[in-house]
């Protein structure tokens, strides 16, 4: 009975370990980590999308952009930088106060990725 009880969590951790896939759904970053814009409310931010499965079902064109506050000026084509990693730049205007860009996908095996950034003067 002990030895059951041992040898659960040891395989466990061994198969988290050495799981070369991800466990949880895309990241979704932006460069810059805070956007401030310059005298005429404007700036450019890349979104970088890193893919958590080797052979992601979901196609690029249904990643959503949702702005609040902020105007999409210019939004580029898709790049791929990396094996699983994407980046787009937007181009893109404030027009109150602060606004923020969110970026997200539903996964139909993790559920929504999803981030936000804000957007200031």
């Amino acid at each position: 009975m002990k030895k059951t009880n041992i040898l659960l969590p040891l395989l466990l951790l061994i198969l988290l370990v050495f799981n070369r896939e991800k466990l949880f759904a895309c990241d979704i970053t932006f460069e810059p980590s805070a956007i401030k814009v310059n005298s005429n409310n404007m700036a450019s931010v890349t979104v970088t999308l890193e893919l958590a499965h080797k052979n992601c079902p979901e196609k690029l064109k249904d990643v959503n952009f949702d702005y609040t506050g902020v105007k999409l000026i210019k939004k580029g084509e898709w790049k791929q930088v990396s094996k699983r990693v994407f980046e787009i730049v937007l181009d893109i205007k404030l027009t109150d106060a602060q606004g923020t860009i969110r970026v997200w996908r539903q996964c139909d095996k993790e559920g929504i990725s999803e981030g936000t950034i804000r957007v200031s003067k």
